[in-house]
């Protein structure tokens, strides 16, 4: 049996831990993500490869973005409302992504 000290202290670092994916890896990940799927499709260069890596890439940030943004924040209320899960989804992953890919098409512009 888990006395309640440590059941409180588990919790607390799973919310930290959720809260530091959610700020700090979701973001940077998915930057790196949409710069690097940006290069990809105004290379030119589609080898099995290169198109492979980039698959997974995207795959990998979809799924942290589903397993540890969306999933998280949507079992901190409890199973309700959809709304704050896609808020987070959108700040932390969607946001960032767009940035990284629109970065690399400003440094194209400029080159």
């Amino acid at each position: 049996m888990i006395p309640h000290s440590e059941g409180a202290q588990g919790s607390r670092w799973q919310h930290l831990f959720g809260e530091t994916v959610r700020l700090g890896i979701a973001p940077l990940l998915l930057l790196v993500v949409g710069f690097f799927t940006a290069d990809f499709l105004l290379s030119g260069l589609y080898t099995w490869p290169r198109t492979s890596r980039i698959v997974i890439l995207t795959l990998t940030g979809i799924v942290l973005s589903y397993e540890f943004v969306f999933k998280e924040q949507q079992m901190r209320r409890g199973g309700g409302s959809a709304d704050r899960a896609i808020k987070a989804l959108v700040y932390s992953c969607l946001i960032p992504y767009a940035v990284g890919f629109l970065a690399l098409l400003s440094l194209a512009a400029l080159g």
